[in-house]
C-alpha cells in the first residue's frame, strides 16, 4: 500500500510540476514582444533560467543548486525515449551557452528556445505519469479506446512529419542565405544564420540533424563559427585579455558540444594548439630544458626530467596524451642515442 501512495503522490507532484512550469512560461511567452527597458531584460531572462533549473531538479529529486552538467548527467541515466533525451541534453547545452557567456538573443530566437522547453517538460512528463488501470471497463470499450488511441498516435506521426518538413524547409531557405552572407565575407551575419539554423535542427530527428550539420560543414567550410572564434581567441591572448579569451572558450566549447562526433576531429586540433591546457604546457617546457641538458649530456638532469614528464604524462587524460605521446617517445630515443655513444 505504501508503494501506491508513493506513486500516486510522485504522479501528483509531477502533473503539478508541469502545470506550474507551462504557466510561468505562459506568462514569460506574453512578456517576450515587449520591449524591456536593460534592467528588465535582465530580470526576464534570469526568470527563464530559473524556471528551467527549478523543473529539471524537482523531476530529476536533485538539489537545487545542482550544475546543467549535473542535470544532463542525470537525464543521460534515466529510462525515456532517446530522441527526447538527445533533445533534452542539447537544450540544456544551449542553456549553458547562452546563461554564462551572456549571449542575448532575438525575439524569434527566444521564442523558439521557450517553445522547445514547452515541448520537453509535457514530453518528460507525459513519459512518468502514471496510468491507473480501470478494470470495471468492458472489453467493447478497451477496444474502442485503443483504437482512438491509435488514430490519436497515427494523427500526431502525421503532423510531426509534416513539421519536420517545415523545418526542413526552413533550414535550406536560411543555407542559402548564409552562403551569400559567407561570399560577401560577412561574418557576423554568417555566424547569426549558422546559430538560426543550430536552433531549428533541435526539432529534428537525430538522423536529419546529422544531415543538417554536413550542410553545414560544407557551406561554411573554413569560415565556420569555430574558426572565426579562434581568430579572436588568438588576438584575447595577444593582448593578455584572459577574461575575452575565457568568454570566447565558452563559445567556441558550445559549437564544438554541438558538432556530431564525426566532424569534432576537424576542430580539435585548432581549438587544442591555442587552449592548450596547462599539464600540456609543463610537458613542453620540461622538454625544453630537457634538451638543453641533452645537448650538455648531463645524464642525471636529464633523467630527472624524463622522470617529471613520465609522471605528469601518466596523469593526463587521453585526449590529451595523444597530442604528446609522440614527443615523448621522440625524446626519449633521442636519450636512448645520446647515451649509448
Amino acid at each position: 500500500m505504501k508503494m501506491h501512495h508513493k506513486k500516486h503522490d510522485r504522479n501528483h507532484e509531477l502533473v503539478e510540476l508541469k502545470s506550474k512550469t507551462l504557466e510561468k512560461m505562459g506568462h514569460l511567452i506574453k512578456k517576450v514582444n515587449r520591449h524591456l527597458p536593460d534592467e528588465k531584460v535582465e530580470e526576464f531572462n534570469l526568470a527563464f533560467f530559473q524556471a528551467v533549473r527549478e523543473f529539471f531538479t524537482k523531476y530529476l529529486s536533485t538539489a537545487h543548486h545542482a550544475t546543467y552538467e549535473e542535470i544532463i548527467k542525470e537525464i543521460n541515466h534515466k529510462r525515456i525515449d532517446s530522441r527526447i533525451k538527445g533533445r533534452t541534453t542539447k537544450f540544456l547545452q544551449k542553456i549553458i551557452y547562452v546563461e554564462y557567456a551572456r549571449i542575448e538573443l532575438g525575439t524569434k530566437r527566444k521564442k523558439q528556445l521557450f517553445n522547445e522547453f514547452k515541448y520537453l517538460v509535457e514530453k518528460l512528463i507525459e513519459r512518468e505519469e502514471v496510468q491507473k488501470k480501470d478494470y470495471l471497463k468492458y472489453p467493447k470499450e478497451i477496444v474502442e479506446q485503443l483504437i482512438k488511441k491509435a488514430k490519436t498516435i497515427n494523427n500526431k506521426k502525421q503532423k510531426n512529419e509534416e513539421e519536420q518538413r517545415n523545418f526542413l524547409k526552413q533550414i535550406n531557405s536560411l543555407l542559402s542565405d548564409a552562403k551569400k552572407a559567407l561570399r560577401h565575407n560577412n561574418k557576423e551575419s554568417s555566424m547569426q544564420i549558422y546559430n538560426q539554423i543550430e536552433m531549428l535542427s533541435l526539432q529534428l530527428e537525430p538522423h536529419e540533424i546529422d544531415k543538417v550539420y554536413d550542410k553545414l560543414l560544407l557551406a561554411y567550410k573554413k569560415k565556420h563559427p569555430i574558426n572565426i572564434l579562434l581568430e579572436k581567441a588568438k588576438e584575447a591572448f595577444r593582448s593578455k585579455n584572459k577574461e575575452e579569451a575565457k568568454r570566447i572558450y565558452l563559445q567556441i566549447n558550445h559549437y564544438y558540444g554541438n558538432l556530431p562526433e564525426k566532424h569534432k576531429k576537424e576542430f580539435y586540433e585548432g581549438i587544442f594548439r591555442i587552449y592548450k591546457p596547462k599539464s600540456v604546457k609543463e610537458i613542453e617546457a620540461l622538454m625544453e630544458q630537457g634538451y638543453y641538458f641533452l645537448a650538455k649530456k648531463d645524464m642525471g638532469k636529464t633523467k630527472d626530467i624524463y622522470e617529471k614528464l613520465r609522471k605528469i604524462y601518466k596523469s593526463l587524460p587521453e585526449y590529451e596524451k595523444n597530442e604528446t605521446t609522440k614527443k615523448i617517445f621522440s625524446f626519449y630515443n633521442d636519450i636512448r642515442e645520446i647515451f649509448s655513444e
